[in-house]
């Protein structure tokens, strides 16, 4: 049943394991007395890891967690394109389609996919080895376009380096670190206050278009 069905409230929550539990007090713990909807983001990713997905029982289960209302999580949970409301295959392609990445091909790298894969956007192969899905900004924007496979990010591609990609083996083509990306969206951040025609991203966005 989806979060957004009117039934969905009655849907009874499942248990967790003991491990993840564990974690998610602490996470909690992380945040004032009051205020531990603040981790809801956090205990939603800790669902994913554990079970693959996120169902409308596994929020029910975090709504009692936080003691907050159910449909505070299905909005998070239904907002964010990184939480799989579906069971998805036991490796996920997620395809940028935010601007910067359309702008220069990401739909190239969605057709090559469907044709390798033989799926559309939000299928799952019948194998249940690939899921291929399509979601707004990952961050990588400098590097665009790119595709997240699980936790891996695979950079500056068009329709033939995609090809590049090992699926079978799914080898690593370029990935940066969190924390790096996080220090370049600072960076893009307080160059943005000061103009933003004056990062980096925007000279190789515009060079790329007129090359």
């Amino acid at each position: 049943m989806k979060a957004d069905h009117p039934q969905a409230v009655n849907e009874a929550p499942i248990d967790f394991s003991a491990a993840t539990m564990t974690e998610m007090k602490r996470v909690i713990g992380l945040f004032p007395e009051g205020k531990q909807k603040s981790a809801i983001l956090s205990v939603l990713h800790l669902v994913q890891d554990e079970l693959g997905w996120v169902s409308v029982g596994a929020m029910n289960r975090v709504a009692q967690i936080l003691d907050i209302e159910p449909i505070e999580v299905y909005e998070v949970a239904t907002f964010y394109t990184m939480f799989h409301l579906d069971p998805v295959g036991k490796n996920v392609l997620e395809v940028c389609r935010t601007g910067p990445c359309q702008l220069v091909g990401s739909d190239d790298l969605i057709t090559y996919i469907e044709q390798k894969l033989d799926i559309k956007v939000g299928e799952t192969t019948k194998d249940g080895m690939f899921t291929l899905k399509t979601v707004e900004c990952l961050g990588a924007c400098v590097n665009a376009p790119m595709v997240q496979i699980n936790d891996d990010f695979y950079e500056d591609l068009n329709y033939e380096s995609t090809k590049s990609i090992n699926l079978s083996n799914l080898i690593r083509h370029t990935t940066l670190t969190w924390r790096l990306r996080w220090w370049w969206w600072w960076q893009f951040q307080q160059h943005c206050s000061a103009g933003c025609r004056t990062h980096p991203y925007f000279d190789r966005l515009l060079h790329r278009q007129c090359r």
